[in-house]
C-alpha cells in the first residue's frame, strides 16, 4: 500500500491526466451561443455529448482504478471527482445559464441533469470499485502488501443511510448559507468546502465502510435547491430581482435568493463528490491510525 505521501502525488498526478481529456472534449460541451456553464440539456445533440463523457471518463476511472488498488479507495474517487472539477471550472459559471435560460420553469431542465450526473458519477465509481481487486492481482507483489481493505459498497443499511442524510443536512445548509454569487471559483470552493465538512461529521458519527449513500447527498442538495426555485418564484422578473437583492445590505436570508441554486449540476457533482471523497478519507484515516496505535 502506497504512504500517504505517494497517495496525495498520485492524486494530483491523476487529476492532472484525467483532466486533459475532459478539457479536449469541453468545445463538443459548450452551448452554442458561446456563454458560458455546461449544461447538457442545452445542446442540440444530447447523446454525442453522453458518448463524449463515456469516453472521455475512462482514463480518469482506469488511473482512479489503478490508486485505490494501490491505496485508499476514497484517493481513487479523488481522481475521477477532481478531473470533473477542472472540467467544471473551465467550463464557466452558471451566470451564462442564468441568462439564456428560461426562468423559473428550465430549473426542472438542471434536476434532470443532476440525476444524469449523479447516476453517470456513481457508475464510474461501482467500476473502480469492481475492477479495483482485478487490477490488484497484477500488480507486483511488493506493492500488494497492506492493510486489507474495509470498502466495500453495497446497498446502504440503516447506519449508511443515517450518515448520509447528516451530510446531506450539513452540506445543503453550508451551500445555502456559503454560494453568494455565480462565480466558479466561489460556487467550486463552498461546494468543496461544504461536502467535506458534511461528508466528514456523518461519517464521525454514524462510522462505516460503505461510502456510496453519502456520494449521493451533492445530488440531492442540487436537486432540493432547484425545487426552492421553482417552488419560491412564479415568474422570471422576480427570480431576477431576487438574484439581484441578494446582494444588497438588510436584506433576508429567507428574501435572497438561494445561494446553492446558483450552482450548476456539474458542479455540485464535480466538487461535491471530491469534499466528500477528502471528508471521508481525513475521518478513516484517522479512525485507522487510532485503531494501529490503540493495537499497538
Amino acid at each position: 500500500m502506497l504512504s500517504p505521501l505517494w497517495q496525495r502525488l498520485g492524486i494530483l498526478l491523476g487529476i492532472g491526466l484525467g483532466s486533459l481529456c475532459w478539457l479536449g472534449i469541453l468545445p463538443s460541451l459548450q452551448n452554442p451561443t458561446g456563454s458560458d456553464g455546461l449544461v447538457l440539456m442545452d445542446l442540440s445533440s444530447r447523446s454525442v455529448a453522453l458518448i463524449l463523457l463515456l469516453i472521455a471518463s475512462i482514463p480518469s476511472i482506469f488511473l482512479g482504478t489503478l490508486l485505490s488498488a494501490l491505496g485508499r479507495f476514497t484517493a481513487g474517487v479523488c481522481i475521477l471527482a477532481g478531473s470533473l472539477l477542472v472540467l467544471a471550472y473551465w467550463a464557466g459559471p452558471s451566470v451564462g445559464w442564468l441568462n439564456r435560460a428560461q426562468m423559473p420553469g428550465d430549473y426542472w431542465q438542471l434536476i434532470v441533469e443532476t440525476v444524469i450526473w449523479q447516476i453517470f458519477v456513481l457508475a464510474a465509481i461501482f467500476l473502480m470499485h469492481r475492477f479495483r481487486p482485478l487490477v490488484h492481482k497484477q500488480l507486483p507483489q511488493l506493492l500488494k502488501d497492506g492493510p486489507p481493505w474495509k470498502t466495500r459498497l453495497h446497498l446502504p443499511a440503516s447506519e449508511e443511510l443515517t450518515a448520509a442524510l447528516i451530510s446531506t443536512v450539513i452540506a445543503g445548509i453550508m451551500a445555502y448559507l456559503l454560494i453568494r454569487n455565480g462565480s466558479s471559483k466561489q460556487v467550486l470552493a463552498s461546494l468543496f468546502f461544504s461536502f467535506a465538512l458534511g461528508a466528514g461529521i456523518g461519517q464521525t458519527m454514524m462510522p462505516n465502510t460503505n461510502p456510496i449513500a453519502i456520494f449521493t447527498s451533492p445530488g440531492i442538495v442540487a436537486i432540493i435547491s432547484y425545487l426552492m426555485v421553482i417552488m419560491r418564484y412564479d415568474d422570471a422578473s422576480q427570480l431576477y430581482q431576487s438574484v439581484y437583492m441578494g446582494s444588497e445590505p438588510g436584506v433576508s436570508l429567507f428574501e435572497q435568493f438561494p445561494g446553492s441554486a446558483l450552482a450548476l449540476p456539474i458542479q455540485y457533482l464535480s466538487a461535491g463528490i471530491l469534499g466528500c471523497s477528502i471528508g471521508i478519507g481525513v475521518v478513516r484515516a484517522a479512525t485507522d491510525q487510532q485503531d494501529e496505535t490503540e493495537l499497538a
